[in-house]
């Protein structure tokens, strides 16, 4: 907490406020009582970043960052999914709650002013956005009605991400209006569109997969493209963690069908999307078994391509590792 504070390089700093953060998640996810003393360490650096954040807003940005659940499981034995996706929640909501008005001051502040020198624009819109991805922890109906003006109002792209971002987590008018008024405005511009789908398949709402699944039958979506299966299913499998790796094991039947079809089509993006089950071993017994299972369905399968069958097969060694 000092050296976050204080330290005079800004790497050193960054690094202290890391290491706080993942503290505090595995803190929590042992018990919320438990993580208190660390998640007090952090209100004193917190609390100086954001008073100074005009100084620096990329690195303000960067210090406000809280690891991914992801970055977690590797400090982890055995991968509890849903312990640390909600540990790692509560971090956020815990920095919202305790620094909303500060947060409301940067977001209101470099929303409005107009920065005319294009590198100090930038940043400014960074700072503006993560204030308003991290106000959305509140779970305060006026930062969705926020984001959605932010949408409405958007003159550049990073904005209008930035507010789908918020709104994708919501089940709210809000969501399904500009999430629709995106795909008129962009459908014909395929990169464009890849967010609209990736962005969807991020979402954190419980129907995640069901909405997924029927994305796949929307007719921009093709398992021929390459870009828009990494957009979709890709982002779906290795970001969605709690979606993905639901206990149901409907997720891995997903990845498993996607791969199978892959497998003749474009087997070197079927590697790479099987390859997500790589720390298959980690997981709990329950999710381990499923994962198992899925995998040696791929690996009998008759016609195997070669890539495929080298990360399946040395996915399944690693339970003797």
């Amino acid at each position: 907490s000092f050296l976050a504070l204080n330290d005079s390089d800004e790497f050193n700093k960054w690094n202290s406020i890391r290491k706080l953060y993942s503290m505090a998640v595995l803190k929590l996810t042992e018990s919320k009582d438990q993580s208190n003393e660390i998640l007090e360490l952090l209100k004193k650096p917190l609390k100086t970043i954001l008073e100074n954040a005009e100084d620096d807003p990329l690195f303000t940005v960067k210090m406000l960052e809280t690891p991914k659940d992801t970055e977690i499981w590797n400090k982890v034995d055995i991968i509890d999914v849903d312990n640390i996706f909600n540990a790692t929640e509560y971090l956020k909501t815990f920095i919202a709650n305790n620094f909303e008005d500060i947060l409301k001051v940067h977001y209101f502040k470099y929303n409005k002013n107009k920065v005319d020198d294009f590198e100090k624009a930038k940043q400014f819109r960074a700072l503006k956005n993560y204030c308003l991805i991290l106000l959305s922890y509140t779970e305060k109906d006026e930062f969705v009605k926020l984001a959605f003006e932010q949408f409405e109002n958007s003159t550049n792209m990073t904005d209008t991400i930035a507010a789908l971002q918020i709104l994708t987590h919501t089940e709210s008018n809000e969501r399904q209006k500009a999430f629709q008024m995106f795909y008129d405005k962009w459908q014909k511009d395929e990169l464009v569109m890849d967010k609209w789908f990736a962005l969807q398949a991020l979402s954190k709402m419980p129907n995640t997969l069901e909405k997924v699944m029927s994305l796949i039958e929307d007719d921009l979506f093709s398992i021929k493209n390459p870009n828009r299966v990494r957009a979709l299913i890709g982002t779906f499998c290795s970001e969605n963690t709690i979606n993905f790796h639901k206990i149901t094991g409907e997720g891995y039947k997903l990845l498993t069908e996607v791969v199978i079809t892959l497998n003749e089509l474009n087997p070197q993006i079927a590697a790479r999307l099987v390859s997500i089950f790589n720390r298959w071993a980690k997981f709990d017994a329950t999710r381990k078994s499923l994962m198992k299972n899925e995998l040696v369905r791929i690996k009998n399968l008759e016609n195997l391509s070669n890539d495929v069958y080298e990360i399946v097969n040395r996915a399944l060694l690693m339970e003797e590792n």
